[in-house]
């Protein structure tokens, strides 16, 4: 096997699909975190993220509805943030006891 440069290595590893999808999307949970933090607490948490849209299970159904409303505007923090349009939507759920 040919030696090849670190930098060489590095950026072929970065470019690879899975590792920039990998992080948007801790990119995009980050984001939602910091956006959400201050208005909805704990309460909500980010579960995936696939073809633009964020994935977030809530604790309840008055904050679903409540966090609903939202939908819009943390879309556009979250991509304003990003300086991408990576979100499309959000898809929120109750989160169901285990």
């Amino acid at each position: 096997m040919k030696p090849q440069r670190l930098d060489a290595l590095l950026e072929a590893f970065l470019n690879d699909p899975r590792i920039k999808r990998g992080i948007l999307r801790a990119k995009v949970f980050n984001a939602y975190i910091e956006i959400t933090k201050d208005t909805f607490g704990d309460g909500t948490e980010p579960t995936g993220f696939k073809n633009g849209v964020l994935y977030v299970e809530v604790e309840s159904s008055p904050m679903l509805n409540d966090i609903s409303f939202f939908e819009e505007t943390i879309v556009e923090e979250i991509n304003k943030k990003l300086g991408e349009r990576a979100v499309k939507r959000i898809k929120f759920k109750v989160k169901e006891d285990k």
